[in-house]
């Protein structure tokens, strides 16, 4: 899944990829580096046990006053991209209204946190679910294994 969005800055390049980092690093995604002119920050694992971990990368090219984000999570379902959408979304939007807009970082990230809360939430939700369905079964179980075992 990719998210692309373009938007414009006053700002000069350093100054916008200073904010950038700090608006990324304080959502807990950490710089990659740079590569072919772009800056890169990626956050999750390779290998995610929970939707909240997924592998993410977010790319920001500065051309002239014209900021280009790509944020991407490449290992998705359909399923899990419909519940990230959200978050990616917010995301980019998040940076321009930062960026561009000058609103302050904490107030330009909350609909970024409020989307990885929902996602959140949801994991809470079906594993919640999980373990009582387990719970049920096993009760079940053991109602069975007792009544043949106190039947003549």
């Amino acid at each position: 899944m990719v998210v692309e969005h373009i938007f414009i800055t006053t700002l000069e390049r350093d100054d916008a990829l200073v904010l950038a980092d700090a608006f990324f690093t304080d959502l807990g995604l950490q710089r990659a580096g740079s590569r072919d002119g772009a800056d890169e920050w990626t956050a999750g694992k390779d290998r995610p046990r929970a939707l909240s971990d997924f592998k993410r990368t977010v790319r920001v090219d500065f051309d002239r006053g014209r900021i280009t984000l790509a944020a991407s999570a490449p290992t998705l379902r359909t399923e899990q991209e419909k519940t990230c959408q959200p978050y990616m979304l917010a995301l980019a939007a998040s940076l321009e209204a930062h960026i561009s807009h000058g609103q302050p970082a904490e107030e330009a990230a909350a609909p970024v946190l409020a989307a990885m809360d929902k996602i959140k939430r949801r994991e809470r939700r079906t594993r919640l679910i999980a373990y009582i369905v387990i719970g049920v079964f096993l009760v079940f179980l053991a109602v069975v294994i007792i009544a043949v075992a106190l039947s003549p």
